[in-house]
Protein backbone atom coordinates (compact mmCIF):
# COMPACT_ATOMS: atom_id res chain seq x y z
CA UNK A 1 0.00 0.00 0.00
CA UNK A 2 2.84 2.38 0.81
CA UNK A 3 4.47 1.77 -2.56
CA UNK A 4 1.24 2.38 -4.46
CA UNK A 5 0.98 5.79 -2.78
CA UNK A 6 4.61 6.94 -2.54
CA UNK A 7 4.01 10.63 -1.80
CA UNK A 8 5.75 10.23 1.58
CA UNK A 9 8.83 8.92 -0.25
CA UNK A 10 8.89 11.40 -3.12
CA UNK A 11 9.04 14.40 -0.81
CA UNK A 12 12.64 13.51 0.02
CA UNK A 13 13.75 14.01 -3.57
CA UNK A 14 13.48 16.95 -5.95
CA UNK A 15 12.88 14.92 -9.10
CA UNK A 16 11.73 16.31 -12.38
CA UNK A 17 8.05 15.57 -13.11
CA UNK A 18 9.05 13.07 -15.80
CA UNK A 19 11.37 11.08 -13.52
CA UNK A 20 8.87 11.20 -10.65
CA UNK A 21 6.12 9.80 -12.89
CA UNK A 22 8.37 6.93 -13.92
CA UNK A 23 9.31 6.26 -10.31
CA UNK A 24 5.64 6.15 -9.29
CA UNK A 25 4.82 3.69 -12.06
CA UNK A 26 7.76 1.49 -11.09
CA UNK A 27 6.94 1.42 -7.36
CA UNK A 28 3.22 0.87 -7.94
CA UNK A 29 3.91 -2.03 -10.29
CA UNK A 30 6.53 -3.80 -8.22
CA UNK A 31 4.22 -3.65 -5.19
CA UNK A 32 2.13 -6.42 -6.79
CA UNK A 33 5.03 -8.82 -6.39
CA UNK A 34 5.83 -8.06 -2.75
CA UNK A 35 3.36 -10.55 -1.17
CA UNK A 36 4.96 -13.37 -3.16
CA UNK A 37 8.47 -12.20 -2.30
CA UNK A 38 7.69 -12.07 1.42
CA UNK A 39 6.11 -15.54 1.42
CA UNK A 40 9.05 -16.91 -0.55
CA UNK A 41 11.43 -15.49 2.06
CA UNK A 42 9.72 -17.70 4.65
CA UNK A 43 10.39 -20.75 2.50
CA UNK A 44 13.94 -19.48 1.91
CA UNK A 45 14.72 -19.16 5.62
CA UNK A 46 13.11 -22.50 6.50
CA UNK A 47 14.95 -24.35 3.75
CA UNK A 48 18.29 -22.78 4.69
CA UNK A 49 17.76 -23.80 8.31
CA UNK A 50 17.28 -27.40 7.14
CA UNK A 51 20.54 -27.19 5.19
CA UNK A 52 18.90 -27.77 1.78
CA UNK A 53 20.34 -24.82 -0.09
CA UNK A 54 20.60 -26.53 -3.48
CA UNK A 55 16.90 -26.11 -4.27
CA UNK A 56 17.21 -22.39 -3.53
CA UNK A 57 20.02 -22.17 -6.06
CA UNK A 58 17.94 -23.99 -8.67
CA UNK A 59 14.95 -21.70 -8.14
CA UNK A 60 17.23 -18.66 -8.36
CA UNK A 61 18.77 -19.89 -11.61
CA UNK A 62 15.36 -20.59 -13.13
CA UNK A 63 13.88 -17.25 -12.10
CA UNK A 64 16.97 -15.41 -13.32
CA UNK A 65 16.73 -17.21 -16.65
CA UNK A 66 13.16 -15.92 -16.91
CA UNK A 67 13.82 -12.47 -15.46
CA UNK A 68 16.54 -11.41 -17.90
CA UNK A 69 14.75 -12.03 -21.22
CA UNK A 70 11.39 -10.93 -19.81
CA UNK A 71 12.88 -7.63 -18.63
CA UNK A 72 14.58 -7.16 -22.00
CA UNK A 73 11.31 -7.78 -23.84
CA UNK A 74 9.18 -5.56 -21.59
CA UNK A 75 11.65 -2.68 -21.40
CA UNK A 76 12.38 -2.50 -25.13
CA UNK A 77 9.12 -3.84 -26.57
CA UNK A 78 10.37 -7.07 -28.12
CA UNK A 79 8.57 -10.40 -28.71
CA UNK A 80 5.30 -8.58 -29.38
CA UNK A 81 5.22 -6.91 -25.97
CA UNK A 82 4.67 -3.22 -25.29
CA UNK A 83 7.77 -1.12 -24.57
CA UNK A 84 7.29 -0.14 -20.92
CA UNK A 85 10.75 1.25 -20.17
CA UNK A 86 11.76 1.05 -16.52
CA UNK A 87 8.28 -0.10 -15.55
CA UNK A 88 8.92 -3.23 -17.58
CA UNK A 89 11.61 -4.23 -15.08
CA UNK A 90 9.04 -3.88 -12.30
CA UNK A 91 6.55 -6.06 -14.18
CA UNK A 92 9.22 -8.68 -14.72
CA UNK A 93 10.24 -8.58 -11.04
CA UNK A 94 6.64 -9.06 -9.93
CA UNK A 95 6.12 -12.00 -12.31
CA UNK A 96 9.37 -13.62 -11.19
CA UNK A 97 8.40 -13.17 -7.53
CA UNK A 98 5.22 -15.17 -8.03
CA UNK A 99 7.06 -17.75 -10.12
CA UNK A 100 9.55 -18.29 -7.28
CA UNK A 101 6.74 -18.72 -4.75
CA UNK A 102 4.87 -21.24 -6.92
CA UNK A 103 8.11 -23.17 -7.44
CA UNK A 104 8.68 -23.23 -3.67
CA UNK A 105 5.16 -24.50 -2.98
CA UNK A 106 5.50 -27.21 -5.63
CA UNK A 107 8.83 -28.33 -4.17
CA UNK A 108 7.52 -28.45 -0.59
CA UNK A 109 4.53 -30.52 -1.70
CA UNK A 110 6.69 -33.05 -3.58
CA UNK A 111 9.98 -33.27 -1.64
CA UNK A 112 10.37 -35.95 1.09
CA UNK A 113 12.57 -33.52 3.05
CA UNK A 114 9.47 -31.59 4.12
CA UNK A 115 7.13 -34.56 4.66
CA UNK A 116 7.92 -34.95 8.36
CA UNK A 117 6.80 -31.38 9.04
CA UNK A 118 3.32 -31.93 7.51
CA UNK A 119 3.20 -28.34 6.27
CA UNK A 120 0.04 -28.81 4.22
CA UNK A 121 -1.88 -31.27 6.39
CA UNK A 122 -1.14 -30.90 10.09
CA UNK A 123 -2.38 -27.42 10.99
CA UNK A 124 -2.10 -26.21 14.58
CA UNK A 125 -3.25 -23.14 16.44
CA UNK A 126 -0.49 -20.55 16.89
CA UNK A 127 1.59 -21.04 20.04
CA UNK A 128 2.01 -17.70 21.88
CA UNK A 129 5.47 -18.61 23.17
CA UNK A 130 6.72 -19.62 19.73
CA UNK A 131 5.25 -16.46 18.20
CA UNK A 132 6.92 -14.41 20.92
CA UNK A 133 10.30 -16.00 20.19
CA UNK A 134 9.86 -15.44 16.46
CA UNK A 135 8.98 -11.78 16.98
CA UNK A 136 11.82 -11.26 19.44
CA UNK A 137 14.35 -12.59 16.95
CA UNK A 138 12.64 -11.65 13.70
CA UNK A 139 11.60 -8.04 14.22
CA UNK A 140 15.14 -6.75 14.86
CA UNK A 141 16.38 -8.74 11.85
CA UNK A 142 13.65 -7.26 9.69
CA UNK A 143 14.35 -3.76 10.92
CA UNK A 144 18.07 -4.22 10.20
CA UNK A 145 17.20 -5.11 6.60
CA UNK A 146 14.80 -2.16 6.48
CA UNK A 147 17.55 0.20 7.66
CA UNK A 148 20.03 -1.08 5.09
CA UNK A 149 17.58 -1.01 2.17
CA UNK A 150 16.10 2.39 3.00
CA UNK A 151 19.55 3.91 3.45
CA UNK A 152 20.55 3.00 -0.10
CA UNK A 153 17.10 3.82 -1.49
CA UNK A 154 17.06 7.29 0.05
CA UNK A 155 20.61 7.92 -1.12
CA UNK A 156 19.49 7.10 -4.67
CA UNK A 157 16.58 9.55 -4.33
CA UNK A 158 18.86 12.28 -2.99
CA UNK A 159 21.36 11.70 -5.78
CA UNK A 160 18.53 12.44 -8.25
CA UNK A 161 18.98 16.13 -7.39
CA UNK A 162 22.41 16.05 -9.05
CA UNK A 163 21.23 15.30 -12.58
CA UNK A 164 20.63 12.39 -14.94
CA UNK A 165 24.30 11.66 -15.70
CA UNK A 166 25.16 11.50 -12.02
CA UNK A 167 22.20 9.21 -11.36
CA UNK A 168 23.29 6.91 -14.19
CA UNK A 169 26.89 6.70 -12.97
CA UNK A 170 25.75 6.15 -9.39
CA UNK A 171 23.36 3.36 -10.39
CA UNK A 172 26.01 1.53 -12.42
CA UNK A 173 28.45 1.58 -9.51
CA UNK A 174 25.66 0.58 -7.13
CA UNK A 175 24.77 -2.33 -9.40
CA UNK A 176 28.37 -3.54 -9.41
CA UNK A 177 28.48 -3.25 -5.64
CA UNK A 178 25.27 -5.26 -5.35
CA UNK A 179 26.69 -7.99 -7.59
CA UNK A 180 29.83 -8.27 -5.46
CA UNK A 181 27.69 -8.26 -2.31
CA UNK A 182 26.04 -11.51 -3.37
CA UNK A 183 29.26 -13.36 -2.54
CA UNK A 184 29.62 -12.32 1.13
CA UNK A 185 25.85 -12.57 1.56
CA UNK A 186 25.88 -16.21 0.44
CA UNK A 187 28.76 -16.97 2.78
CA UNK A 188 27.01 -15.07 5.57
CA UNK A 189 23.88 -17.20 5.23
CA UNK A 190 26.00 -20.36 5.27
CA UNK A 191 27.82 -19.07 8.35
CA UNK A 192 24.51 -18.34 10.08
CA UNK A 193 23.31 -21.91 9.45
CA UNK A 194 26.56 -23.51 10.66
CA UNK A 195 26.83 -21.29 13.73
CA UNK A 196 23.16 -21.86 14.56
CA UNK A 197 23.51 -25.63 14.25
CA UNK A 198 26.64 -25.60 16.43
CA UNK A 199 24.93 -23.44 19.03
CA UNK A 200 21.96 -25.81 19.06
CA UNK A 201 24.36 -28.72 19.62
CA UNK A 202 26.13 -26.77 22.40
CA UNK A 203 29.34 -26.90 20.36
CA UNK A 204 30.99 -23.59 21.19
CA UNK A 205 34.24 -24.47 19.43
CA UNK A 206 32.42 -25.38 16.23
CA UNK A 207 30.42 -22.14 16.32
CA UNK A 208 33.58 -20.05 16.78
CA UNK A 209 35.34 -21.90 13.96
CA UNK A 210 32.42 -21.42 11.56
CA UNK A 211 32.22 -17.69 12.35
CA UNK A 212 35.97 -17.18 11.95
CA UNK A 213 36.23 -19.06 8.66
CA UNK A 214 33.14 -17.29 7.30
CA UNK A 215 34.50 -13.81 8.03
CA UNK A 216 37.97 -14.51 6.63
CA UNK A 217 36.69 -16.26 3.50
CA UNK A 218 34.12 -13.58 2.69
CA UNK A 219 36.59 -10.74 3.22
CA UNK A 220 39.23 -12.35 1.03
CA UNK A 221 36.93 -13.35 -1.83
CA UNK A 222 35.05 -10.03 -1.90
CA UNK A 223 38.27 -8.04 -2.02
CA UNK A 224 39.59 -10.26 -4.81
CA UNK A 225 36.46 -9.83 -6.92
CA UNK A 226 36.44 -6.06 -6.30
CA UNK A 227 40.08 -5.90 -7.42
CA UNK A 228 39.28 -7.77 -10.64
CA UNK A 229 36.42 -5.35 -11.36
CA UNK A 230 38.71 -2.39 -10.68
CA UNK A 231 41.33 -3.72 -13.11
CA UNK A 232 38.66 -4.31 -15.77
CA UNK A 233 36.77 -1.08 -15.06
CA UNK A 234 36.97 0.46 -18.53
CA UNK A 235 35.48 -2.45 -20.54
CA UNK A 236 32.90 -3.04 -17.80
CA UNK A 237 31.62 0.54 -17.94
CA UNK A 238 31.76 0.52 -21.74
CA UNK A 239 29.39 -2.46 -21.63
CA UNK A 240 26.99 -0.53 -19.39
CA UNK A 241 26.88 2.74 -21.34
CA UNK A 242 28.35 4.52 -24.36
CA UNK A 243 28.05 7.95 -22.69
CA UNK A 244 31.65 9.08 -21.92
CA UNK A 245 30.46 11.43 -19.16
CA UNK A 246 28.66 8.62 -17.34
CA UNK A 247 31.64 6.31 -17.86
CA UNK A 248 34.07 8.84 -16.41
CA UNK A 249 31.88 9.55 -13.39
CA UNK A 250 31.27 5.86 -12.71
CA UNK A 251 34.97 5.00 -12.91
CA UNK A 252 35.76 7.83 -10.47
CA UNK A 253 33.29 6.30 -7.98
CA UNK A 254 34.45 2.71 -8.44
CA UNK A 255 37.39 3.18 -6.07
CA UNK A 256 34.88 3.42 -3.22
CA UNK A 257 33.46 0.00 -4.13
CA UNK A 258 36.94 -1.46 -3.84
CA UNK A 259 37.51 0.24 -0.49
CA UNK A 260 34.29 -0.76 1.22
CA UNK A 261 33.98 -4.36 -0.01
CA UNK A 262 36.41 -5.67 2.63
CA UNK A 263 34.55 -4.03 5.50
CA UNK A 264 31.11 -4.76 4.04
CA UNK A 265 31.98 -8.46 3.85
CA UNK A 266 33.20 -8.48 7.45
CA UNK A 267 30.15 -6.72 8.85
CA UNK A 268 27.73 -8.85 6.82
CA UNK A 269 29.16 -12.19 7.93
CA UNK A 270 29.71 -11.07 11.53
CA UNK A 271 26.10 -9.82 11.78
CA UNK A 272 24.77 -13.13 10.44
CA UNK A 273 27.02 -15.09 12.81
CA UNK A 274 25.53 -13.15 15.72
CA UNK A 275 22.09 -14.15 14.47
CA UNK A 276 23.28 -17.74 14.72
CA UNK A 277 23.85 -17.06 18.41
CA UNK A 278 20.25 -15.74 18.56
CA UNK A 279 21.43 -12.16 19.02
CA UNK A 280 19.54 -9.70 16.84
CA UNK A 281 18.68 -6.59 18.87
CA UNK A 282 22.26 -5.36 19.29
CA UNK A 283 23.07 -5.77 15.58
CA UNK A 284 19.91 -3.81 14.76
CA UNK A 285 21.22 -0.87 16.81
CA UNK A 286 24.61 -1.07 15.11
CA UNK A 287 23.01 -1.11 11.65
CA UNK A 288 20.82 1.86 12.53
CA UNK A 289 23.73 3.90 13.87
CA UNK A 290 26.05 3.11 10.98
CA UNK A 291 23.75 3.06 7.95
CA UNK A 292 21.33 5.81 8.89
CA UNK A 293 23.59 7.87 11.12
CA UNK A 294 26.91 7.69 9.27
CA UNK A 295 25.97 6.49 5.79
CA UNK A 296 22.75 8.41 5.10
CA UNK A 297 22.96 11.51 7.30
CA UNK A 298 26.74 11.76 6.97
CA UNK A 299 26.54 11.25 3.23
CA UNK A 300 23.96 14.01 2.87
CA UNK A 301 26.22 16.37 4.78
CA UNK A 302 29.32 15.52 2.75
CA UNK A 303 27.46 15.59 -0.58
CA UNK A 304 25.66 18.93 -0.22
CA UNK A 305 27.44 20.84 2.56
CA UNK A 306 30.95 19.51 3.05
CA UNK A 307 32.78 20.16 6.32
CA UNK A 308 33.00 23.90 6.83
CA UNK A 309 36.14 25.36 5.26
CA UNK A 310 37.95 22.04 5.48
CA UNK A 311 36.06 20.17 2.77
CA UNK A 312 33.79 21.52 0.03
CA UNK A 313 30.56 19.72 -0.95
CA UNK A 314 31.56 16.39 -2.50
CA UNK A 315 28.50 15.71 -4.64
CA UNK A 316 27.68 12.06 -5.24
CA UNK A 317 31.16 11.05 -4.02
CA UNK A 318 30.15 12.28 -0.56
CA UNK A 319 27.53 9.55 -0.28
CA UNK A 320 30.07 6.89 -1.24
CA UNK A 321 32.64 8.28 1.19
CA UNK A 322 30.09 8.08 4.00
CA UNK A 323 29.10 4.57 2.89
CA UNK A 324 32.72 3.46 3.22
CA UNK A 325 32.94 5.01 6.69
CA UNK A 326 29.66 3.40 7.76
CA UNK A 327 30.90 -0.04 6.73
CA UNK A 328 34.23 0.47 8.50
CA UNK A 329 32.37 1.39 11.69
CA UNK A 330 29.95 -1.53 11.35
CA UNK A 331 32.77 -4.01 10.68
CA UNK A 332 34.67 -2.85 13.76
CA UNK A 333 31.64 -2.94 16.06
CA UNK A 334 30.37 -6.30 14.81
CA UNK A 335 33.82 -7.90 15.02
CA UNK A 336 34.22 -6.81 18.64
CA UNK A 337 30.66 -7.89 19.45
CA UNK A 338 31.11 -11.31 17.83
CA UNK A 339 34.45 -11.89 19.54
CA UNK A 340 32.93 -11.17 22.93
CA UNK A 341 29.89 -13.40 22.35
CA UNK A 342 31.88 -16.31 20.88
CA UNK A 343 34.41 -16.24 23.71
CA UNK A 344 31.69 -16.42 26.35
CA UNK A 345 29.63 -19.19 24.72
Amino acid sequence: MLLTRPDWLMQFSEMSPEIEARARDYLGTIAWGLPAVLLYRTFYAFTNALGHSRVLMVISLVTTAVHIPLSWALVNGHLGMAALGGTGCAVSSAVVGWLALLSALFHMARSPAYARYQLFSHWQAPHPRVLSDLLRLGLPMGFSSFVEITAFTLIALLVAKLGASVVAGHRIVGNLGALIYMLPLALAIATLVLVGQSVGARDGKGARHAAKVGVILAAGLSTTVATVIWLAREPIFAAYTADPQVQQLGISLLIYIWLYQLFDAIQTVAAHALRGYKITFGPMLVHTLCFWGIGLAGGYGLAFHGIGNMLPPQGVAGFWQATVLSNIAAAGLFSAYLYRVARRF
